[in-house]
Parts: structure tokens; C-alpha cells; sequence
């Protein structure tokens, strides 16, 4: 038997094997899933909203408060030491009244705000929502404001001012870790706004 001299190769022609249909076919077999399209619920764990505000907001103070104030105070002084007799105890107010005059007349800063998943961040201190039992929300002088309601009893509160236009999206953030109760608001909060302090 004669030997082949011409052996056919390892491959074959396939005549519609065109770059064409190798694209074709390339597209018909499972591509990895893509990563650039977070999942909602991805997504949602690292929004965060940032802005800039004022700490507080300070209420105009003009003489008019200020009388009433020393008036109120120099009435008390003369109250306490009518029943009391103290010296000590007239001298420990009356200073405790002028500090008390010193911070209200105290300007606020400009801080920056943050609030995301994990809490609310707040110039260079960050507080997470475990700390807060509680949210409501209230305003001063036309000023949205936040209040947080501490599990612990004598920490303070603390209040956050936000901007209309992302006021929405931060309270949506918020709520999803605590709840919101308007009826948390201390009456010496209330007080307070009342006096314009």
C-alpha cells in the first residue's frame, strides 16, 4: 500500500468560520456577570449626604434682651439672698448668670455635616445611630433641625441643621436605623426658643 505523502492537517476549513460569525459565536456563550452596576441595596448602603451649616442658630439679641435678662437675674440675686442670707451663694449665681449671658451672646461656627449608614458626622466627631434611641425634627427661625434623643439619660441632645433641598435624602437615611418621635422635645428646649437664648 502506497504511502500518503500529502497527510491531512490537524485543522479543517469550516467555510462560514468568518471573523463574523467567531463574533457571533462569542456572543452566544455566558459572560461573566459585570460588576459596574451595584445592587440596589449595595447602593443604598453607601449613599451619604454632605453639607456645611451653622452649629446653631443664633437669635438677634438686642437691648431690649439684654435688660430683661440682667433685670431677671439682679431679682433672683436679690430672691436668694433674702432667704438664704448666703454671701456664697448670691456670688456663685451671679457668676454662673454672667457666663450664662457670655454664651448666649457666643457666634456660631460653620461646621461640616455628614450623614451616611453607619451615622451622623459632625465637624471632626462622628456618632453612630446606636448611640440614639429617637429622631424629631423641628425649626428655628425658619431653620430645619434635627434632634437626636440619646439612650443614655444625661447626655445631652444633640441637633443637627440641614438644608431644604437634601432634606429629604438625609431623613430617608436616617430613618432606616431610628425612629422617629416627635414627641421627645425637652421643656427646657422649649424654654429656650421661647426666650430667643
Amino acid at each position: 500500500m502506497a504511502e500518503n505523502k500529502n497527510p491531512e492537517p490537524g485543522w479543517s476549513y469550516k467555510p462560514d468560520d468568518t471573523p463574523a460569525n467567531q463574533q457571533a459565536n462569542a456572543a452566544q456563550l455566558p459572560q461573566p456577570p459585570s460588576n459596574s452596576d451595584p445592587h440596589p441595596d449595595q447602593a443604598k448602603l453607601s449613599e451619604s449626604v454632605n453639607w456645611t451649616a451653622s452649629e446653631f442658630v443664633s437669635n438677634h439679641k438686642d437691648a431690649k434682651w439684654h435688660a430683661g435678662y440682667l433685670t431677671v437675674l439682679i431679682i433672683a440675686l436679690i430672691l436668694i439672698y433674702a432667704f438664704t442670707r448666703d454671701v456664697i451663694s448670691v456670688v456663685v449665681i451671679s457668676i454662673m448668670g454672667i457666663l450664662l449671658l457670655v454664651l448666649a451672646n457666643h457666634k456660631p461656627r460653620q461646621l461640616p455635616y455628614e450623614v451616611n449608614n453607619k451615622g451622623i458626622g459632625i465637624g471632626n466627631k462622628f456618632h453612630t445611630y446606636e448611640q440614639f434611641k429617637s429622631f424629631s425634627l423641628s425649626t428655628e427661625e425658619a431653620v430645619g433641625c434635627i434632634n437626636f434623643m440619646p439612650l443614655h439619660r444625661f447626655t445631652p441632645e444633640i441637633s443637627i441643621y440641614f438644608p431644604p433641598d437634601e432634606g429629604d435624602k438625609i431623613l430617608d437615611i436616617i430613618s432606616r436605623h431610628i425612629p422617629n418621635d416627635q414627641t421627645q422635645e425637652k421643656k427646657v428646649d422649649r424654654m429656650f426658643k421661647k426666650i430667643r437664648f
